[in-house]
């Protein structure tokens, strides 16, 4: 499983087990990979369940990442 996956998982199963006294309502996720900038930095705050919605975020984001990297190395 990817880095981000694991990650994911990893808030997903802290949540699970209680690693909060309040609701969770908000989650982040930044990736970097050898770049002076993340490859990801995202994060969803004011939400029911943020880590749902960052996982649905993760899922539309990762398939351009590497687009968006090499728009950050070489801008138009």
């Amino acid at each position: 499983m990817p880095l981000a996956g694991r990650l994911l998982a990893a808030l997903r199963a802290g949540d699970a087990a209680g690693g909060e006294v309040k609701q969770v309502s908000s989650a982040a996720l930044k990736i970097a990979d050898g770049q002076s900038f993340p490859l990801a930095d995202l994060r969803i705050d004011h939400d029911a369940d943020p880590i749902a919605a960052l996982e649905r975020l993760w899922a539309l984001y990762a398939p351009d990442i590497r687009a968006y990297e090499k728009r950050a190395l070489a801008p138009l």
